[in-house]
């Protein structure tokens, strides 16, 4: 039985807006732009008009309380911080450039702070919180590209290393997300 060319046509659109629609659907659901959805679509009060108790998104800069924190990987003052060191593995080794990550270390860090809004401000406590922080740090080293020494000193806080046993690079990503000092966020309490 021989298909006509309008029925092949069809069948491949068919086939692509499938295969579109379950890319879509997945990035959808994903907790993370779910969540940005949300923050979005939550009213913002300002900070004298918030009751104690009531659930809304506020709006402001990041303030020191008493503490602060340094940022291991960048060096920069914040009251959070997220490091993921995440070590890349060959997908297919034949094919060479695609590449698995999985997470070897994961350190997070953070102390309560002020969210200042013109005059006003509140004090945020760290305690229950989802972490939808944009990664802003980055490095990677691999065989062509040593890692710099701040981050070996890291690495070697964990117990690892940058080499593998025969001395070559492993491939290795770097990431970082913080709450920098006078950053503007927006918070949902």
């Amino acid at each position: 039985m021989e298909l006509s060319v309008p029925y092949l046509i069809l069948g491949v659109c068919i086939g692509i807006a499938l295969v579109a629609g379950l890319i879509f659907m997945t990035w959808w659901f994903q907790n993370n732009p779910r969540e940005k959805r949300r923050l979005q679509k939550e009213k913002s009060l300002r900070i004298a008009d918030f009751e104690n108790r009531e659930y809304a998104k506020i709006t402001g800069k990041v303030a020191p309380l008493e503490q602060t924190l340094i940022a291991p990987l960048s060096g920069r003052e914040c009251v959070y911080y997220k490091v993921t060191v995440e070590i890349g593995r060959a997908a297919m080794p034949t094919m060479g450039a695609n590449f698995t990550y999985t997470s070897i270390i994961s350190e997070t860090k953070s102390v309560d702070f002020l969210l200042e809004q013109r005059n006003d401000s509140v004090h945020i406590i760290f305690e229950h919180y989802d972490d939808f922080i944009t990664k802003d740090f980055g490095y990677k080293s691999d065989p062509t590209r040593d890692a710099i020494p701040k981050l070996e000193a890291f690495l070697k806080k964990y117990g690892q290393q940058s080499k593998d046993a025969t001395g070559y690079n492993k491939t290795l990503r770097y990431r970082e997300a913080i709450l920098e000092i006078g950053e503007e966020v927006a918070v949902i309490c």
